[in-house]
């Protein structure tokens, strides 16, 4: 018999079957210097591929991308157009065992708010249920923010009776809080604190040294944000009180 496949016939019958398109969708470009880290103001370049496994060329099809809120439209090809923050395109033509890719280029936001740990952004056929993002879906992209430390200091220790007093010969602690409301641990994280004037230097934590009235700290790591819960590190500071404390001076 002959072989339909290879020497189509009079005597063949070819029928191909229905097309099929999956979508997926990934990061391919970004002008931040941490690569897979979302940066404030930096711009996030996404690539959407259409696949159609099926025999017959897939007309009229149409894509929804809604951005992550935390992200503002740039550009998008193939007719892609922007409307409140959701890209859509129509009228796509997927072609018979083969691929359509589309591109959407987004600006992270600047500031990103304190508390966002994620940029999360999906694409789905338009007219479908959207799928759960983040996951494991291939339509969905998620990628960590930058982290974000801020620095706060307190009195937190007085060996002396009148708290909040600064008492001659007295010890003072402080404890510095690192706090890091972004989607990434910060490593190799430095950190400087001046002995306050009419003071001596007694210790610090987390191998803090002192140098010239300057107290150093370096390598610290501070932990990500998970869930509403900032990560924190905390790094303490005592000194003594000047005794006596010179005529004059009214604070430490």
């Amino acid at each position: 018999p002959p072989t339909c496949t290879t020497t189509p016939g009079p005597q063949c019958v070819i029928t191909p079957t229905a097309g099929s398109v999956t979508i997926a969708k990934a990061l391919t470009g970004e002008t931040g210097t941490q690569a897979g880290i979302a940066e404030a103001g930096e711009t996030l370049t996404y690539t959407i591929t259409l696949s159609n496994t099926g025999g017959t060329a897939v007309t009229g099809y149409g894509v929804t991308d809604p951005l992550d809120a935390n992200t503002s439209f740039v550009s998008a090809d193939n007719g892609g157009v922007n409307a409140a923050g959701i890209v859509t395109w129509t009228g796509l033509t997927v072609p018979a065992n083969g691929s359509l890719v589309l591109t959407v280029v987004a600006n992270v936001n600047a500031p990103i708010a304190a508390g966002v740990t994620q940029i999360a952004n999906l694409v789905y056929q338009t007219g479908t249920t959207p799928p759960a993002c983040p996951s494991a879906d291939p339509a969905c992209v998620v990628i960590p923010t930058a982290g974000n430390v801020s620095i706060l200091k307190a009195l937190t220790g007085e060996s002396m009776n009148s708290n909040g007093i600064a008492e001659p010969g007295e010890s003072l602690t402080y404890t510095v809080t690192l706090t890091n409301t972004g989607g990434v641990d910060v490593t190799g994280y430095a950190l400087s604190d001046v002995v306050p004037a009419n003071t001596t230097f007694v210790s610090a934590s987390d191998s803090g040294t002192v140098t010239a009235g300057i107290i150093n700290w370096t390598g610290l790591t501070v932990p990500m944000q998970v869930g509403a819960v900032p990560g924190t590190k905390t790094v303490t500071v005592v000194v003594t009180v000047t005794n006596p404390i010179p005529a004059g001076v009214t604070q430490i």
